[in-house]
């Protein structure tokens, strides 16, 4: 499962938000580009986009 993560500062402070999961890296980055920023930006005007990324969870383990 990945999940985008951004970091935004603003002049007084930094913070992260993070979105949905998804299957794959591929699919992460195309709706962080296509939803995510452009969200982003519009609800944080002023502010700077310092980083992103989508990370990888892993794989899910199985219960015994």
């Amino acid at each position: 499962m990945w999940t985008a993560f951004v970091l935004i500062c603003t002049q007084n402070f930094c913070f992260a938000v993070g979105g949905p999961g998804h299957v794959s890296e591929q699919d992460c980055y195309a709706d962080l580009m296509n939803n995510g920023l452009p969200s982003l930006q519009s609800k944080y005007v002023g502010s700077v986009i310092v980083n992103l990324q989508c990370y990888n969870w892993g794989e899910r383990k199985q219960e015994s």
